[in-house]
């Protein structure tokens, strides 16, 4: 099977970016309006529920491309 290379460059790009990307922790995420009062338990869950749905949505957006 014949793979245009520049193709398969340009998708493996942003994952090398991605997972270059800082984990968000719940001193940062207090950063943000409206997350400043949140437990340290409940913004790991939180986090953990984002990463989920990023890597659903990169896996969506990776496979159309």
């Amino acid at each position: 099977m014949l793979v245009n290379k520049d193709r398969v460059h340009s998708s493996e790009e942003p994952l090398k970016q991605l997972l270059k990307t800082k984990r968000m922790t719940p001193k940062r995420l207090r950063t943000f309006k409206g997350f400043d009062t949140i437990s340290d338990c409940k913004a790991e869950k939180l986090i953990g529920e984002l990463e989920e749905l990023c890597k659903i949505m990169f896996n969506h957006i990776h496979r159309r491309t």
